[in-house]
């Protein structure tokens, strides 16, 4: 909510970075991979047939 900001002024990427940190919360880095290589994949196969439309 825009009324409820309880940022203390922080910009938006370091509010950005915290609010991760706690969805993340106590992931051990090795087990964090970011992204799911299938899905990777497909955007990579989509993005090639709508770049080959063009």
């Amino acid at each position: 909510m825009v009324g409820n900001n309880k940022s203390n002024g922080d910009p938006i990427e370091k509010q950005l970075w915290k609010a991760t940190d706690k969805l993340r919360k106590n992931i051990d880095a090795a087990e964090y991979t970011g992204t799911d290589p299938e899905v990777n994949l497909d955007f990579n196969e989509r993005f090639t047939i709508l770049k080959n439309r063009v």
